[in-house]
């Protein structure tokens, strides 16, 4: 179903875009799995993980494409 598709696409696009940063791009994956409440550990050398400011843009993210968080997350 091209409709459906491109609807999750454009509401995942947001999420994507807060992750493309490619000076942090592992961090910020293993970030976005930690932020869904499932344990993604540290980026190996040389990658570094999210700063704290990263971590609230693709918090924020995640709320602009309507994608809820648990309320425990471990990020």
């Amino acid at each position: 179903d091209h409709v459906k598709a491109l609807n999750l696409h454009n509401q995942l696009l947001a999420v994507w875009r807060a992750i493309e940063d490619m000076s942090c791009f592992y961090g910020l994956v293993k970030c976005a799995i930690e932020l869904q409440g499932r344990r993604a550990g540290f980026p190996r050398r040389p990658h570094r993980p999210a700063c704290d400011e990263e971590r609230t843009r693709l918090r924020r993210a995640f709320q602009e494409a309507g994608i809820s968080l648990p309320t425990r997350a471990t990020a």
